[in-house]
Order: structure tokens, then sequence, then C-alpha cells
């Protein structure tokens, strides 16, 4: 009855979360994964690993219920990475992750929440993809048609385009003959500013990996600095004007060009 209550009776819950109370459930997840990696770095994971968990459990949890994908799956791989090198720390977080997802996604479903909106949903065929290949159509509705939408904005692209670019705002993929964002910030780059432009930006990006500090918090902030370089792959405007969803990032950019001067 509790559940039924919190969950099923309240629509207005329901749709504050899967709307990113405001935003929307992408960036939401994203915001949320902000919040796993400042979890991890203020809590001494060395003495106190089952308070990581908990704290982090929460924020996971909310993650599946709005059903973002990207930021759920950027914690995972942040928690993964982290702890790698403990053998028992690694295979406890398994076995962690995996409980709560069940969790989740049991609750998802018992709470009445949109199909649609969940985890593992699947976007259903409205005749959008652009490949006639059964798995790459399929891959493509897991993605949201994603892929469909990054292969008709290359499908023009010639040698000038590639070099300087089509514009800022001028690259562009189709969905059902609607123009839409490419959701892959680098090829988004590539399209609007040319291959030099693509360069000059992954140099700022990647330039704090290639600085050597030896300390586990700074390892931690480059670890979490490259999920966000994966989830750039799935989106149209992070690390650039997406604020709320990458201001760590760069803060974390700073702190490292910081410690680098300490040397």
């Amino acid at each position: 009855m509790f559940f039924d209550r919190v969950g099923y009776f309240f629509p207005e819950i329901k749709k504050h979360i899967l709307d990113g109370f405001g935003g929307n459930r992408f960036g939401f997840s994203i915001w949320l994964f902000q919040f796993v990696f400042i979890s991890l770095l203020v809590i001494d994971k060395e003495n106190n690993f089952f308070k990581c968990l908990l704290y982090v459990a929460p924020i996971i949890f909310l993650q599946i219920l709005s059903g973002g994908r990207t930021g759920f799956f950027a914690s995972i791989i942040l928690m993964l990475i982290f702890f790698w090198g403990d053998k028992k720390r690694f295979i406890w977080t398994i076995f962690y992750l995996i409980g709560i997802s069940i969790l989740g996604f049991y609750y998802s479903k018992f709470a009445g929440l949109d199909e649609l909106q969940t985890i593992v949903r699947v976007t259903p065929e409205i005749g959008g993809s652009y490949f006639d290949s059964p798995v790459l159509s399929y891959l493509d509705r897991v993605l949201s048609y994603r892929l469909s939408i990054m292969a008709s904005a290359f499908s023009n692209f010639d040698i000038y385009s590639a070099i300087f670019g089509l514009g800022v705002n001028q690259f562009h993929g189709l969905m059902l003959g609607t123009p839409q964002e490419v959701h892959n910030i680098f090829l988004r780059t590539l399209g609007e500013l040319g291959v030099f432009g693509l360069l000059f930006f992954l140099a700022i990006l990647l330039y704090p990996f290639f600085i050597l500090i030896k300390d586990s918090k700074i390892r931690l902030i480059k670890i979490f600095m490259f999920v966000y370089l994966i989830i750039g792959c799935f989106h149209s405007e992070i690390l650039l004007t997406a604020i709320s969803t990458c201001m760590v990032f760069w803060f974390c950019y700073v702190e490292i060009l910081f410690k680098s001067r300490a040397i």
C-alpha cells in the first residue's frame, strides 16, 4: 500500500521524475552522475567502503526511476573503474550494482512508470531507421534512432565540409524528414567546425590527462573526466553549453591545472 501511494496514486511525482524535475531525464541522469562522483571523492574508500555504497545508492536508484540511461551507465562505469584495483571491493561493487539495478527496475514497473521511459526500453519501430540491416536497425532503436540521425547528417558530407565544417548550428541529421541535432558532441564539432576545430577541441579536453600527478583523488578525477568523454558520444551539448551537466567537469579540469603548478 505504501509503494502504491508513493509511486502510483501521485501522478505528479511520476511526471517530475520522468521529465527530470523540469529539465529532461537525459540531462537529469547526467546531473545526478556528478553527485555519484562527489560522493566517491569526499568519502575515504579505504575505511568507509560500505558508506560509499550507501551514499551512492539513492542517487543511482533515482537515475533508474528517471529512465536516463546515459547517466546511469556512466555511474556504473565510474564505480567499476574506481574500485578496479581492489579485487574484493570490485566484486562487492558488481553485486551491489546488480542488486540496486534489479530493485530499481522492479520498482519502476511496480510504481506504474511508463515503460518507454525505463532504462531497458527499446524505441518502437516508426519507420525512421536509416539502415536496412535488422541488427543495425534494432541497435538504432535501442539508441533512440541516434545512429540514423548521425548517418543522415554525414550523407552529404564532402571534403570541404570535413576540413572547414558547415558552420555553427548548421550540421543536422534527419528523423522522419525533421532536422535533428547529432547526439555526439565530437561528431557535431567535426560537422560544424571541421577537422581542425575538432582537433583543437580534443586538445583542450585531453590536456589534463597528460599531466602526471601521483594522487588518489586526482586519479578519481581523471576517471570521472574520462567517463564524461564517453558521455559526449551520446550528447549534443555536453562539455559546452549544457552547463548544469558539466560544471563539475570543468571544476575538475581547473583543479588538475592548479595541482600541476604546485608540483
